[in-house]
């Protein structure tokens, strides 16, 4: 038998996403999360040039070379990825680039 959530349960979930949505507002994507989409893509492009092909870099070093929260991380890496420019380890504790990242990067930057 399925019971049905009471009102203070509902009520309790519309308020957990309206906080949530609260906090997708503050780190959506905008000019200044746009420079550092730029960034990170630089920045994983320059590792590539330095290292090898993919460019990996662990998290925790991107986000303090760029400043930004685990969550702003995430918000950051997400569009990335969708475009197929970054890619994560299993884990998600490093990031790389794609070749098509790559050639975006460069193509940012000239």
């Amino acid at each position: 038998m399925v019971t049905k959530p009471t009102y203070e349960e509902l009520e309790e979930r519309v308020r957990a996403l309206e906080k949530t949505v609260g906090e997708m507002e503050r780190i959506s994507p905008s000019s200044e999360h746009e420079e550092t989409g730029s960034a990170l893509l630089t920045l994983l492009a320059d590792e590539w040039d330095q290292a090898g092909p993919p460019g990996i870099v662990d998290i925790r070093q991107i986000r303090e070379i760029l400043g930004i929260s685990a969550d702003e991380m995430k918000a950051l890496i997400g569009p990335l990825y969708a475009k197929g420019a970054v890619d994560m380890d299993r884990r998600g504790r490093t990031a790389f680039l794609t070749p098509e990242g790559y050639d975006m990067a460069r193509a940012s930057g000239e």
